[in-house]
């Protein structure tokens, strides 16, 4: 059993939820949900730590928030399901500040509960996991610069479209915070950092990479206006 703060959850959630893939039919779609030991700042120590993973295929997020209890096993929340905790359970956490949810799991149940102690029996949610032992092994991409072929000079040319940047630009208005873009070769993945505790992975589009003369310099005119000179100059 894990308990932790319904905003926090919430937000874990939400944030995840912009780059796991939606519509795609993939068994693997949602949100991958694992436990840790670690450390949240200088003020909090070594703690208890709800973890999640979500990828797109061409984007990855994973983010970590406090929690009170430790998974034996990581479980996969389909992302039809996640919807539907965020949605129940956010004007919960914005009613109450003090508001807390429990998670069991028995067998491939899940259960997202009010917690008891303090709301009796409330409002609850049961749902199957999915197939955590599908869910694509992105870990080494997310920790891992990518190998760069060192004969293949980088240009300064990376393209992002505007899908692919859209979760990450959702995340950094969530937490008020700048995105990190660690960019290696245009080519290959960039890591993105978001605030102390948000890290992904975005692919650039890269459609114009086998074209001569292209990514050496922006290409659109730049037309000068005639300023006009202030008097005394």
């Amino acid at each position: 059993m894990i308990r932790i703060e319904t905003v926090r959850l919430v937000q874990l959630l939400g944030d995840l939820a912009h780059t796991a893939a939606f519509g795609s039919g993939a068994a693997s779609e949602g949100i991958l949900l694992n436990s840790a030991r670690g450390y949240l700042g200088e003020d909090v120590g070594v703690t208890d730590l709800l973890v999640g993973t979500s990828t797109s295929g061409v984007a990855i997020g994973h983010t970590y928030v406090q929690a009170y209890g430790l998974m034996e096993h990581p479980m996969l929340w389909p992302l039809t399901d996640v919807r539907a905790v965020i949605a129940a359970f956010k004007p919960k956490a914005t009613s109450h500040k003090d508001h807390a949810v429990e998670i069991r799991r028995d067998l491939n149940e899940i259960r997202v509960c009010e917690d008891p102690d303090l709301f009796g029996d409330g409002l609850a949610l049961r749902f199957t996991e999915g197939p955590a032992a599908k869910f694509p092994r992105v870990f080494t991409a997310l920790e891992t610069p990518p190998v760069v072929d060192e004969d293949t000079p980088s240009l300064p040319r990376h393209d992002y479209t505007a899908a692919r940047l859209a979760p990450f630009l959702k995340v950094a208005r969530s937490r008020g915070e700048a995105v990190q873009l660690y960019r290696y070769h245009h080519t290959r993945r960039a890591l993105v950092q978001i605030g102390p505790h948000y890290r992904g992975v975005i692919t650039p589009f890269g459609g114009w990479n086998d074209q001569p003369n292209e990514g050496a310099e922006p290409s659109a005119e730049v037309h000068a206006a005639a300023l006009p000179v202030e008097h005394g100059e």
